[in-house]
């Protein structure tokens, strides 16, 4: 209706249908948690070398409140930066999990030092409480970080480091 991309919340009790989210951006549904429903909207507005490109957002049905649990960190000019992504979504225990992962765009030929930053497997509760970092390494040389869930509260990561061709393993028991 607005000519930009919308979520909406239905109450199927009374067929009753709210706005959640509107803006110019995509939005990736990660799932229910109870009456908490959990995205990520990538805001077409903002630029990459910009904070806030990515935000993980939460909506409590019950409340109809919307809550911002995270958003990603950005740090440079807009021909060289370092910029954060979020992915690998895992819904445990009253947790959203979630990987962090810093990546450059260099067009100036000088190169992005990301020798200070750290990756990291980050949690948040659905209402944007205890947000921590549950393991943190190096940016410097991960080329990639893959996830697989095994069970109910249980998730698998592997972190490929592309300088030494070495992979390691983290175990999350949520």
């Amino acid at each position: 209706d607005s000519g930009q991309p919308a979520l909406y919340l239905i109450d199927t009790s009374n067929d009753k249908v709210d706005q959640v989210d509107s803006s110019n951006g995509d939005v990736e549904p990660i799932g229910w948690y109870g009456h908490y429903f959990m995205y990520s909207l990538t805001n077409n507005a903002v630029s990459q070398s910009k904070s806030g490109k990515q935000i993980i957002k939460s909506h409590d049905a019950d409340k109809d409140q919307s809550n911002q649990l995270d958003q990603t960190q950005a740090e440079g000019t807009p021909s060289s930066y370092a910029y954060q992504v979020f992915d690998n979504f895992h819904i445990l225990n009253n947790l959203l999990s979630y990987t962090v992962q810093w990546n450059t765009y260099d067009a100036t030929g000088n190169g992005v030092n990301l020798a200070n930053k750290n990756d990291s497997i980050r949690g948040v509760q659905p209402n944007g409480q205890n947000k921590k970092d549950y393991q943190t390494f190096p940016a410097q040389g991960v080329s990639y970080i893959q996830s697989a869930q095994y069970g109910p509260q249980n998730v698998y990561y592997s972190v490929y480091n592309g300088d030494n061709g070495k992979t390691s393993y983290y175990q999350f028991d949520g």
